[in-house]
């Protein structure tokens, strides 16, 4: 039998692989459980394993560039990203176009979440990227499985290495990051959850899109 290195994520991600409650004819699999940063890193940078999980972005950058990495059409990470745009109450955001001219936390500008939701503010409200502050950093940006270059119009700047967005929120540095499903820090002043159906004023900070349940 052929050797082939598999990674899956923790919890419901490729369970019955692990367990070998399927094995797949012919092959003899050697599973990995890694935190999806490591496995899009490890995957992205120096192609560690025969078969991953991997970042939707990451990957289509890297076939644009000409690169031979292959997709199946098995999606193990599936929501919508509409509830994972957070602001801070205090920064005066009351619906989407209110995002124009303020300053937005996102861990990596390229991520698959981050490039979901520009597409929705975007097409389904009007809020451009270029019309935003980007600041990139902090949680989940402890590596880059692929470098890219943004448009001119993009307007960037750097968290620096010994910070976090939840506390530059919190303090008022920035009015909101996107993509992240959970981020708590500091429970005095700021719990962000993937909770829409908590209405605005039970925390300082709320999705910006009401979701129903």
């Amino acid at each position: 039998a052929h050797g082939s290195g598999a990674v899956a994520r923790s919890r419901d991600k490729g369970p019955v692989l692990k367990t070998g409650a399927v094995r797949p004819d012919g092959v003899e699999l050697n599973i990995l459980t890694l935190g999806p940063e490591e496995i899009f890193y490890r995957m992205g940078r120096f192609r560690e394993f025969d078969a991953c999980e991997f970042s939707l972005s990451t990957y289509t950058i890297r076939r644009a560039r000409g690169e031979q990495l292959i997709a199946i059409p098995v999606f193990p990470s599936k929501m919508f990203r509409h509830s994972a745009i957070f602001v801070r109450d205090a920064a005066g955001i009351r619906e989407p176009k209110d995002l124009r001219g303020k300053r937005v936390g996102i861990p990596k500008y390229h991520m698959t979440a981050a490039v979901w939701i520009r597409g929705i503010l975007e097409d389904e409200y009007g809020v451009a990227p270029k019309e935003m502050l980007w600041f990139e950093g902090g949680e989940g940006a402890k590596v880059k499985e692929v470098d890219v270059t943004l448009p001119p119009q993009i307007r960037m700047e750097h968290v620096p290495g010994d910070r976090n967005l939840g506390d530059m929120v919190a303090g008022g540095e920035l009015d909101g990051p996107l993509g992240l499903a959970d981020l708590c820090v500091d429970l005095e002043r700021a719990v962000l959850v993937a909770e829409p159906s908590v209405g605005r004023g039970a925390r300082d900070i709320s999705p910006v899109i009401a979701t129903s349940e």
